[in-house]
């Protein structure tokens, strides 16, 4: 908490991003809101706040990884808190590349809670952003041949986060074809990019099931869907899958060797 606090308070204003942050941190640290008052009036008087920071970089990197477990502990980062914890990053001295990775560290440690021993933290879902989904996820099904339309649609689909999941889910599997010019795979490919981005562990079966198919081209199943299948695959478990014949080698070889004992959990 005091690593996001230095970082926050360091322009002396807390936009609403770092407020919903700082807030997520409280509730998942179990801080009450007079240690909050305390943690901050300590760093507001203090000539040096930045000497509260640990001060090793394991230290940093195991601070950082916490906070970004803390955020995608309910099934995704949003993009403000995204936003937040990159600045956190750069003032802990971490370039992009580390960033990500740490990024990729806590949210694969986030998801394996969620997946094996957090179960008692389910997805929060709202009837009305599911009903939301299924009709964007429907436009989408229809054919969206425009680019700038496709990620309108998908950008709001991250946003609605788990509540999304199912739709996604359905629309990945599903063989139903859309009309020309849109196909089966790019339909699919957009599905898989957005719950890749959105980060929800129930996604994993379906993606890795559908990769195990084989190689064989058509539009259902082509080199650019598999690429992105693996991509999204390696975004929720936080192996660092390219989107190319190589990521999808090795997230075969890491559904083989561990996944499957991992993610075996189905959508009703």
């Amino acid at each position: 908490m005091k690593l996001v606090l230095v970082t926050v308070l360091a322009d002396r204003t807390i936009d609403p991003a770092e407020k919903s942050l700082i807030r997520r941190l409280q509730e998942r640290f179990g801080i009450d809101s007079d240690e909050l008052q305390r943690l901050v009036q300590e760093l507001r008087d203090r000539n040096d706040p930045d000497a509260l920071l640990p001060g090793d970089p394991d230290g940093r990197r195991k601070a950082l990884r916490l906070m970004v477990v803390a955020a995608q502990i309910d099934g995704r980062i949003t993009d403000a808190e995204r936003a937040v914890l990159a600045k956190t990053a750069g003032r802990l001295g971490f370039d992009n590349a580390a960033f990500e990775a740490i990024v990729r560290e806590g949210v694969a440690m986030a998801n394996r809670y969620r997946g094996e021993g957090g179960r008692s933290v389910p997805p929060v879902e709202s009837p009305e952003l599911q009903r939301r989904a299924d009709a964007i996820v429907q436009q989408i099904r229809r054919g969206i041949s425009d680019p700038a339309a496709l990620r309108e649609a998908l950008g709001e689909l991250e946003r609605i986060g788990t509540s999304a999941v199912v739709s996604l889910v359905r629309a990945f599997e599903s063989y139903l074809r859309p009309p020309p010019p849109a196909t089966l795979a790019r339909v699919r490919e957009a599905a898989a990019d957005a719950l890749g981005r959105i980060g929800d562990s129930r996604a994993v079966y379906y993606l890795a099931t559908f990769l195990l198919m084989g190689d064989d081209e058509d539009d259902t199943n082509d080199a650019k869907l598999r690429g992105a299948v693996a991509e999204a695959i390696g975004r929720i478990v936080g192996e660092p899958f390219t989107r190319d014949s190589a990521g999808v080698a090795a997230a075969r070889a890491w559904w083989s060797r561990e996944g499957s004992r991992r993610y075996q959990t189905l959508i009703s």
